[in-house]
């Protein structure tokens, strides 16, 4: 999807929730900068703590009518979301770890 296109559509839902369209570029953070830090191990607890809000915003703005319902096969349908959430979480409480560029 082209980076327009989806800034549109981001913006769309989040005039809709009454949110300012500004917060769309958050999406640019959350999904290009944060796991960027976390992957050189720079100031990864910032970045979990960014990926944790970006997959708030996600859930609640795209993903809110899916907190219950299960996919075709049985698994929860917000599996994948509630990964990313998690794991910012856990990157954020517990730090990059001792072989990081610069460690937390």
């Amino acid at each position: 999807m082209h980076p327009v296109v989806a800034i549109a559509y981001v913006d769309g839902r989040l005039a809709a929730a009454h949110l300012p369209t500004f917060l769309g570029y958050g999406v640019f953070i959350g999904e290009v900068l944060a796991p960027i830090l976390i992957l050189l191990g720079i100031s990864s607890r910032i970045g979990g703590l960014i990926v944790v809000i970006d997959m708030v915003f996600a859930v609640v703005l795209v993903h809110g009518g899916q907190l219950g319902a299960l996919t075709k096969t049985g698994g929860w349908a917000l599996e994948l979301q509630s990964f990313y959430l998690l794991t910012g979480l856990a990157l954020f409480f517990l730090g990059s770890g001792k072989i990081a560029v610069k460690p937390d």
